[in-house]
């Protein structure tokens, strides 16, 4: 029986390869560049002291295969997800559940902007296979 060769299959099989290993760091850098934006979006979305003052301990940074967000604020949660059903969180807003305040919501305000973050890791680690240019 007479062999069968795919055309192009090598070099598919090259490039996938590529891809494999690309992938994982592109999608690192990417996660570090995503918490980076939010958490400048989120500290530029603060509107009381509480909150400016929480936003001022946020971090980002690299948590080895990711990102991370870091804030050491006592204040991070309160002023995020308010507070007052007791004594000692009248100082908060009004709890108002997971929906937030200032830090999710400059989240749920840049979606489109992070999700261009990631098609651009995916498309940089799929440029090998890439044949329109």
């Amino acid at each position: 029986m007479p062999e069968t060769k795919l055309e192009g299959f090598d070099e598919f099989a090259k490039d996938a390869e590529r891809m494999q290993k690309e992938l994982p760091e592109q999608t690192r850098l990417a996660s570090i560049e995503f918490a980076a934006q939010w958490v400048s979006a989120a500290q530029s979305n603060t509107h009381t002291q509480q909150q400016m003052m929480a936003a001022a301990e946020l971090q980002s940074g690299s948590s080895g295969e990711g990102a991370q967000i870091i804030c050491n604020s006592p204040l991070f949660y309160g002023s995020e997800f308010g507070g007052q059903g007791r004594p000692e969180t009248m100082q908060f807003p009004p709890f108002q559940g997971q929906r937030g305040y200032w830090f999710y919501p400059a989240r749920r305000a840049n979606e489109e902007q992070f999700a261009l973050i990631w098609e651009k890791a995916i498309d940089n680690a799929m440029s090998s296979w890439d044949r329109r240019g």
